[in-house]
C-alpha cells in the first residue's frame, strides 16, 4: 500500500489549473470557445448556481474548499448574497488569483490552510460547502487487499477488484462535513460513472474497473474518485443525496456535428478538437449533493 497526497505540491511551487483540463475553467469565461458545446452559453458557475438556487434557501454562511482561479464562486455571488464566504485553499498562490478574482465581493474571507483544519476549528454551521474538482487532489490510498481493508461503514465491496484504490481523503472530507453542514456540492473525475443513455452511441466507456485510477499531472497525480461509495456512505450518515453525471448536468449539444466529431474521432477543425477533448473529459465527470 502506498499514499497518494497532492498537499505539498499545492503548498509550494507555482501550482496552475492549466497544466490541466478543469470544467470550471473551461467554462469559466462566457467567450470561451468551450461553451460552443452548450445549448445556450453558461459558464459553470452559473449552471452549478442555478441548480444549487432551486434546491437551498439563501444560505448565510458558504464555505469553498479549493476554489482554483475564483470563477465559480464568482458567478455564485451573483445568485446569493450570504453573509460571509470562506474560500479555503492550501496554495497560497491560488488563493491570491481568488482574492483578485473576488475583490469585487466584500463578505469573502480567504482562508491559507488545509481543509481539514479548517473544518474542525469552525464553529458555525455551514449552510452550503462547495469540493469542485478537487476531491482526487486528497489522500488515496492505493493497492489496498479487500482481505485488509477497514470497511467501517460495511460498503458493497463486490464491484471493486480484489486490489483496488481508495479515496480515503474523500472519505474523510465526509466525516468532517457530517454535523457541520446542511447542503454540498461535490464533484469529480469518477471512478464508477456510467455514460448517460443519450451518449451511449458516440461515447467509448473507457475504464478498466471501479477502482480509482491514478492521473498523472505535472509534479503530482490524482485520482478519480469513488462515488458509488461515497453516496452510500453519506447515505449512512443520515444526508439525503442526489448523485447526477455531468452530461446529463451540463446542457451539452447533441446535434450533427457533435455525432460526427465523437464517432470519426474528427480534429479537422479547432471546434472539432474542443468537441472531442470537452466530451471525452466531461464524460467521467460526477457529483454528489447532499443535504440535511
Amino acid at each position: 500500500m502506498r499514499v497518494n497526497d497532492t498537499s505539498e505540491y499545492y503548498r509550494s511551487g507555482e501550482p496552475s489549473l492549466f497544466y490541466e483540463i478543469t470544467i470550471s475553467q473551461c467554462l469559466s469565461h462566457i467567450e470561451s470557445p468551450y461553451t460552443e458545446t452548450l445549448f445556450s452559453k453558461k459558464t459553470f458557475g452559473y449552471i452549478v448556481s442555478e441548480f444549487l438556487k432551486s434546491r437551498i434557501l439563501p444560505p448565510k454562511i458558504v464555505v469553498e474548499c479549493g476554489g482554483g482561479y475564483g470563477s465559480l464562486m464568482k458567478d455564485f455571488l451573483k445568485h446569493f448574497v450570504p453573509d460571509k464566504v470562506f474560500m479555503v485553499d492550501i496554495s497560497g498562490r491560488l488563493l491570491n488569483i481568488q482574492r483578485e478574482s473576488l475583490k469585487n465581493f466584500k463578505n469573502v474571507e480567504f482562508v491559507n490552510a488545509n481543509i481539514f483544519d479548517f473544518l474542525a476549528d469552525f464553529g458555525e454551521n455551514i449552510d452550503i460547502f462547495i469540493c469542485n474538482e478537487v476531491m482526487g487532489d486528497l489522500e488515496t490510498i492505493t493497492d489496498i487487499k479487500k482481505s485488509n481493508f477497514k470497511n467501517i461503514y460495511s460498503v458493497d465491496l463486490s464491484y471493486l477488484p480484489e486490489i483496488f484504490n481508495f479515496n480515503s481523503g474523500a472519505v474523510k472530507l465526509l466525516e468532517f462535513l457530517n454535523g457541520k453542514v446542511s447542503a454540498a456540492f461535490l464533484s469529480e473525475h469518477s471512478s464508477t460513472y456510467a455514460i448517460p443513455e443519450k451518449f451511449k452511441d458516440i461515447l467509448e466507456d473507457e475504464k478498466k474497473d471501479f477502482s480509482p485510477r491514478r492521473i498523472e499531472l505535472k509534479g503530482h497525480a490524482e485520482y478519480t474518485v469513488n462515488f458509488q461509495m461515497l453516496a452510500e456512505i453519506a447515505e449512512k450518515m443520515g444526508f439525503n443525496v442526489y448523485r447526477e453525471h455531468f452530461l446529463d448536468f451540463l446542457p451539452l449539444k447533441k446535434d450533427k456535428l457533435v455525432e460526427f466529431v465523437l464517432s470519426s474521432k474528427s480534429h479537422q477543425t479547432e471546434l472539432h478538437e474542443i468537441i472531442f477533448e470537452f466530451y471525452n473529459h466531461v464524460k467521467e465527470y460526477e457529483f454528489l449533493f447532499l443535504q440535511r
